[in-house]
């Protein structure tokens, strides 16, 4: 997937570029003359867009207190509502995460905010500043059209689910203070191989202790270093460690917490 997102956005520079170039060696070609309409309604749709920006938190509070009830008054999960009026990536991820009473719930209010919330909250201001009057009527019947569609978009959603049994990761707290609370919470977990950038000795000997193998000194991408081990082709260095270690008589390692990022110690670790 990643893979994808990146020839995805590769191919809409080039297009950004293609655009760009016809407007300055050919304005009047057509993609010259969209690519510049396309720049012009940068200015129109902004206010509308900082808008929405900067009304979330205030239209989060009232989802969360009005339509939430609402949604538990009729036997839905209050989380249906966060993302049926606020779209995913605006807030509607987290004002769903809060709100769930369970984790399928969340995951259905994920898949009904892909679809409605964009809807309503996004597209349908934003639209409504772009378009001329006379042609709203033709984004009415869309909008709608996409709404009925709705039920059955998340019932498709629902049944690849089912039928592809995907893992969802629960949500783990990681709170707790020194090298004894990250590996009581590696134990915790059955973790038993740590990949990380660089670790103080304090860590490196907590986790010895413990059974779990150490793999320091390595940089880029943690998906990719735990493809690279599982293919046995891991590249690695035994005597990583955290440069503010290296006094460590002056430096109380126990003094800062497990995701800390300390210049690349505990926090660094995948």
């Amino acid at each position: 997937m990643e893979l994808i997102g990146t020839i995805v956005v590769y191919i809409i520079m080039a297009c950004a570029i293609a655009g760009c170039l016809a407007s300055v060696i050919k304005p009047e070609s057509e993609l010259g003359q969209q690519f510049v309409a396309g720049i012009d309604s940068i200015g129109p749709i902004f206010l509308p867009v900082a808008g929405i920006m900067a009304s979330a938190p205030y239209l989060t509070a009232f989802v969360s207190a009005v339509f939430g009830p609402a949604y538990s008054a009729v036997g839905a999960d209050p989380a249906m509502a966060a993302t049926t009026f606020i779209a995913v990536d605006m807030g509607g991820y987290q004002l769903a995460d809060a709100l769930a009473e369970t984790r399928e719930s969340w995951i259905m209010a994920m898949v009904t905010g892909y679809m409605a919330g964009a809807t309503i909250v996004f597209s349908i201001p934003v639209a409504l500043k772009m378009l001329e009057k006379r042609d709203r009527k033709y984004l009415a019947l869309g909008v709608m059209s996409g709404l009925l569609a709705i039920p059955i978009g998340v019932l498709v959603a629902s049944a690849i689910i089912a039928v592809s049994h995907p893992m969802v990761r629960e949500v783990v707290s990681t709170n707790g203070q020194g090298h004894g609370a990250l590996v009581g919470f590696l134990v915790q977990h059955q973790v038993n191989v740590v990949l990380c950038g660089g670790i103080g000795a304090g860590a490196q000997a907590a986790l010895a202790q413990a059974g779990i193998q150490l793999f320091g000194g390595i940089s880029g991408s943690a998906d990719a270093a735990a493809a690279d081990y599982l293919a046995g082709r891991l590249v690695f260095d035994p005597n990583a460690h955290c440069n503010h270690h290296a006094h460590e008589a002056e430096h109380a390692c126990g003094s800062h917490s497990c995701h800390e990022d300390k210049g690349g110690c505990a926090g660094s670790c995948h």
